[in-house]
């Protein structure tokens, strides 16, 4: 409870202060309580003067038992991909290590996110008040978010030049809630926002319209032009056709090779058991040459008649 009066600053803060920074700040993380990471590029002078010092001079406006709570930090890269890459060297992550910086599983199972666009006249109407009672409302009915800063040249780019919905042009946040109260809020107040596609919900209502909205009857023609048949047809895709029990694979044909001519295929056949190592790639031909399906770092061995891998 001590921190609450340090939160719902530190909203009012962020509600003011986002919508001013340039385009020099290119992207970011935030939550309800806290900045992730701010990316900028430019000097650390630069940085304090166009926000970093604001932020000082909020935490300073704190009583001495509330700044406790708010650890500022500022760190210089050669480059954006240095300050990922950082660490890694003697990093336990494989990833990490293989790849030069951490990435994250595909998919969680447990994890139900939805997303919604915040357009940044929103954020600054009224003079922030109804995106300051937003945010507010949150901490205290769900309380769990994981949200973007958008910077750079998002808004640069024309509404109907790209596939995605419109109102990713004139967004500032891209907020990503892990509660129906949450998203059931966010819809409420900006109906005519929509998703960010990479963190649409599943169950997403009206989900092509949230994903594409005004660009979608084009992206229609151009599937009803090119896939007729609709052979692409996939979950969430444009022009996605849920598909009847007939349609879907037999559950006799789970783990085989080739189901075409029924249950009695052989079945697929399985990669060998790898080394201990950083990371493998596979590829399948006859005599293990050709080029994996991921660019290889190390060496590569040739295993058995048609698997072949690189670690």
């Amino acid at each position: 409870e001590s921190r609450t009066p340090v939160i719902e600053s530190w909203l009012d803060f962020w509600v003011e202060t986002s919508p001013t920074l340039g385009r020099e700040w290119s992207g970011g993380y935030w939550t309800l309580s806290s900045i992730v990471v701010l990316y900028f590029r430019g000097t650390a002078s630069e940085a304090e003067a166009t926000f970093v010092g604001a932020l000082r001079e909020w935490r300073a406006r704190l009583t001495a038992e509330q700044q406790q709570y708010v650890t500022i930090s500022l760190t210089e890269f050669d480059s954006y991909w240095a300050s990922r890459t950082a660490g890694c060297r003697d990093s336990s992550s494989v990833a990490c290590r293989t790849f030069g910086a951490e990435t994250d599983a595909t998919g969680q199972a447990g994890v139900n996110i939805h997303s919604r666009m915040i357009p940044a006249a929103w954020v600054t109407q009224n003079n922030g008040a109804e995106a300051k009672a937003t945010l507010k409302w949150m901490m205290y009915n769900g309380w769990s978010t994981f949200n973007y800063f958008l910077g750079g040249a998002v808004t640069d780019v024309a509404a109907d030049e790209t596939a995605v919905h419109p109102s990713v042009r004139v967004s500032i946040w891209n907020m990503e809630v892990f509660d129906p109260r949450l998203i059931e809020r966010l819809r409420d107040d900006l109906p005519d926002s929509g998703v960010c596609y990479n963190h649409a919900a599943k169950d997403e209502p009206d989900w092509d319209a949230q994903a594409w909205g005004a660009n979608l009857p084009r992206l229609l023609q151009v599937k009803a032009a090119y896939d007729p048949a609709n052979r692409l047809n996939c979950f969430h895709c444009v022009g996605y056709q849920s598909l009847g029990g007939d349609d879907l694979t037999p559950a006799t044909c789970e783990g085989m090779y080739n189901c075409a001519a029924g249950p009695g295929d052989e079945p697929a056949p399985q990669p060998p058991s790898l080394p201990v190592g950083p990371a493998a790639y596979f590829y399948s031909s006859a005599d293990c040459t050709g080029t994996p399906s991921v660019l290889a770092i190390g060496h590569g061995e040739c295993v058995g008649d048609d698997w072949g891998y690189f670690y």
